[in-house]
């Protein structure tokens, strides 16, 4: 049974079943699927767990955060600090009253962590630090239907094929909120190390269906829709700013005027290069808690990406910043794109890989580990499953000889930190996720 919510109201109606594997509005009424502009095509709050287990496919998240219980079981002394298995923990929360999705990454996490073994069992040379290239985090995606649905008249739902609502000819909107609870994995300590670079809280995926485009080349790397980063680093003033990029991933021929190339030169026209499209900083008091021991709630930031799915007509539009905000700079707003000193208000540009749309992943994860402590293999070659990191079982093995030199950060594992103390975390909250029918965009 699909539930859907009436979203004129925060509350939820149990509508009928659909069991088609492919539905068309002409067949079931004479009423188009295309809505009014402002018509809502998905609206989610969270406030049902049941409810978003039928819109969201859980892609990578665990819901036991970090480690296991039993004790024959790999990791399960290290249950606090993270484990190889599985990348992050999500789930409900509520607050106030407010129930919204959290999503939270701890140190050591990991996924997309492959590494290569010599015929001796030993690990390749040239992938000793392959570990360091993975991805540790949580998210979530939109649960892949064929049909856009609501159980009676077939006008809400997914649309992940692009036949209805989604057409590259249409233009909608993705909008959501989230909130910046706890970015200690992005800020350096005493010695001025990060155990990360960056994350990446809101991102849309190319898709590899045939059903939505048979004459296309799928092509790795190739993702010409949007993502927004985050990253903590000193402001102009010299205090510690946390850093908003939005971000694409295109060809350097196909980088619209204004926004910064990879390379100017022409032999480079068809490098897949990731560019800026808009980047800004605010004092870290004013989007996020500065610390465990802050205990003033972090506002919560809006986004809307405004997109026209296509490849010759693709086009973007970027919403962003605390609604009703006192501060001009973080009050929601247009934000404007190009990296080289341009104002638009909205590109044109490739906004899918194959006119297929962009499936949306709400979620985080974090991205450039710090070598000193990650991606570093060592020890007993027998403890390794063959191409497969997330069966290691103890930090011995899976992580740098750095972490375990370090008292502070090894007193995460062992159980010994003062009360009151928290390993460092990634925890980013999401609330009132919305697809949304809107004027084209020229």
């Amino acid at each position: 049974m699909h539930i859907h919510l009436d979203f004129g109201q925060r509350r939820w109606l149990v509508l009928g079943m659909v069991t088609a594997p492919l539905l068309i509005a002409g067949n079931v009424n004479a009423t188009p699927i295309l809505q009014p502009d402002g018509w809502a095509y998905v609206y989610e709050d969270f406030s049902n767990t049941s409810n978003s287990n039928n819109w969201w496919y859980y892609a990578s998240c665990n819901q036991v955060a970090h480690g296991t219980t039993d004790g024959n079981a790999p990791n399960t002394q290290y249950k606090t600090f993270g484990q190889a298995s599985r990348p992050g923990y999500c789930g409900p929360r509520t607050l106030d009253g407010n129930q919204f999705f959290r999503f939270i990454t701890m140190p050591f996490d990991r996924r997309d962590a492959v590494v290569t073994y010599n015929a001796d069992g030993s690990v390749a040379s040239d992938n000793w630090n392959e570990m360091d290239d993975g991805k540790g985090g949580s998210e979530m995606r939109s649960r892949q239907t064929y049909y856009a649905y609501d159980g009676i008249t077939n006008k809400r739902g997914w649309d992940d094929l692009g036949v209805n609502y989604l057409a590259p000819t249409n233009t909608v909107r993705f909008s959501w909120k989230f909130r910046l609870y706890n970015v200690s994995m992005l800020k350096r300590d005493a010695n001025g190390d990060k155990l990360a670079a960056s994350a990446v809280v809101g991102q849309f995926h190319s898709q590899n269906i045939p059903e939505c485009n048979r004459n296309y080349t799928y092509e790795d790397g190739f993702s010409p829709a949007p993502g927004l980063d985050v990253r903590v680093d000193p402001g102009p003033d010299g205090s510690e700013h946390v850093y908003f990029k939005l971000f694409t991933k295109i060809r350097n021929s196909q980088v619209p005027s204004g926004v910064q190339k990879c390379s100017q030169a022409d032999a480079d026209a068809n490098k897949i290069c990731q560019v800026t499209l808009w980047e800004q900083s605010f004092p870290i008091a004013n989007v996020t808690r500065v610390d465990s021991a802050d205990t003033h709630v972090p506002p919560w930031i809006s986004i809307s990406y405004v997109m026209r799915p296509s490849v010759t007509n693709g086009a973007l539009k970027f919403l962003f910043g605390v609604e009703g905000s006192s501060d001009q700079a973080l009050n929601y707003q247009v934000r404007p794109l190009g990296s080289a000193g341009s104002n638009q208000s909205f590109l044109r540009m490739p906004m899918t890989q194959n006119d297929c749309p962009n499936r949306p992943f709400v979620g985080s994860y974090v991205l450039g580990y710090n070598r000193k402590y990650y991606g570093y293999l060592h020890g007993d070659a027998a403890h390794y499953v063959p191409k497969r990191t997330d069966q290691q079982p103890w930090p011995s093995v899976w992580v740098h000889p750095n972490l375990l030199g370090n008292a502070h950060l090894k007193s995460y594992i062992d159980g010994t930190w003062a009360p009151g103390d928290y390993p460092p975390q990634f925890i980013v909250d999401y609330d009132d996720f919305r697809i949304v029918q809107v004027p084209q965009l020229p």
